[in-house]
């Protein structure tokens, strides 16, 4: 697949080298210093190329969205339309407003400001070194990416390439209802956290049936 990446500091750039590796194109874009987007693209090969974030959005299938809260408002300008694609969120609501309601999820507020996009959210619970080391686990011991969304069949397509980047892809539902998924790390919530794939069951059920998850696992 094309891939638009807007943002390509830690967790962007990680997931653009994940995506790449897998064989899909990518395109970084949104930095302040051109020249290190340059050398991000070359350390990745062929396959990477930069340009401005409405580029980004014209080049990818799928859009990445990963860049700090307080940006997203210019990130939104540069951007343009996102009207019909998929869009990866990578981004937690630390920093300073337009900020979620009480009781509602950045996913849910930040899905708002993207009219028209199939939106999900992903890859935002760990940190980057972690996922540049743990994609490259084997079998069980393979991490989840925990994946949010309103559109079923944009989340089987950003589930896909989660499974290309190394990870265990699992559905918490709606945006509406993925609290656990996003910062600060606490009781009570994945963020943070490392799970591999035969506890993420559990999780799932609890989340939909309203209940609190189980205690985090330890491996």
């Amino acid at each position: 697949m094309k891939v638009g990446i807007v943002g390509a500091g830690r967790i962007g750039g990680g997931i653009a080298r994940q995506f790449a590796g897998a064989g899909h194109e990518v395109l970084l874009s949104f930095s302040r210093d051109a020249q290190s987007l340059e050398r991000l693209a070359a350390e990745i090969g062929p396959s990477a190329t930069t340009g401005s974030p409405a580029e980004a959005v014209g080049f990818g299938e799928v859009v990445v969205i990963s860049v700090p809260w307080n940006t997203w408002p210019q990130a939104l300008e540069q951007m343009g339309s996102l009207a019909g694609k998929i869009v990866i969120d990578t981004t937690n609501q630390f920093g300073a407003a337009p900020l979620p309601a009480a009781c509602e999820t950045a996913a849910h507020f930040n899905a708002g400001r993207l009219p028209g996009a199939r939106y999900t959210k992903s890859f935002n619970t760990l940190t980057s070194a972690f996922q540049a080391q743990a994609a490259s686990r084997p079998g069980d011991a393979k991490v989840v990416q925990w994946l949010c969304g309103d559109d079923a069949e944009a989340k089987q397509v950003v589930a896909g390439l989660i499974t290309d980047a190394g990870f265990v892809p699992v559905d918490l539902g709606g945006t509406a209802g993925c609290a656990v998924m996003e910062a600060p790390r606490r009781p009570g919530a994945v963020y943070g956290e490392e799970y591999r794939g035969a506890d993420a069951r559990a999780v799932v059920e609890a989340v939909q049936a309203g209940r609190p998850i189980p205690p985090t696992p330890q491996y």
